[in-house]
């Protein structure tokens, strides 16, 4: 029924996420960009907990990884709504879009993971961009935000491995920490 080794750890570290983006959820009340982007983590982290976690047929496996891929493009268009303060429709727009860019390049077998690697890339430098042009309050937050997801990427790319979590559990846990970081931020920052 479990998985084991670190695919079952990888898994535990979702719900890590998952317990700090549902704080997220609950804390956040008048701020809809930010609380969206919460709410898109939880929904990520759970699929990715059960994918992780469970052994599943490969046909469910396979439904969850594309609703996994979905919710995370959702969840990175969100990104752009709170930092470019866009209507909310434009996480639905952005992200038909980029999934109708990935389908195209998998029928014409271009390596869509670099298309979708450098979507990721673009979208954290973009608002981090954004985050230095704006006047916030109390930027600190948003900044060590920034830099430990920076790291999250990094050992994701490294392959790092520490006791008994490999690069997902490792950068799983710099990214619970970021939304913790963005969470503060907000609070301090009264932007809800």
């Amino acid at each position: 029924m479990f998985t084991t080794g670190y695919e079952l750890t990888t898994g535990l570290t979702n719900l890590l996420i998952l317990l700090v983006s549902l704080i997220g959820v609950f804390k956040i009340k008048n701020n809809k960009p930010w609380r969206l982007f919460y709410i898109f983590m939880s929904i990520d982290s759970t699929l990715s907990f059960i994918v992780h976690s469970f052994k599943i047929s490969i046909q469910l496996n396979i439904v969850l990884w594309i609703l996994l891929l979905i919710f995370f493009i959702m969840t990175l268009n969100s990104f752009l709504v709170v930092f470019f303060k866009l209507k909310p429709i434009y996480i639905i727009l952005l992200t038909i879009l980029l999934i109708g860019i990935l389908i195209l390049e998998v029928i014409l077998d271009f390596n869509y993971i670099f298309t979708f690697d450098i979507f990721v890339f673009l979208t954290i430098l973009l608002c981090l961009i954004k985050l230095i042009k704006n006047n916030y309050k109390n930027k600190t937050y948003y900044y060590l935000a920034f830099i430990l997801s920076f790291i999250s990427a990094v050992v994701a790319i490294l392959n790092f491995e520490l006791l008994v979590l490999n690069y997902n559990g490792i950068s799983h846990i710099f990214i619970a920490l970021t939304l913790l970081l963005f969470l503060i931020g907000i609070k301090k920052n009264s932007l809800e």
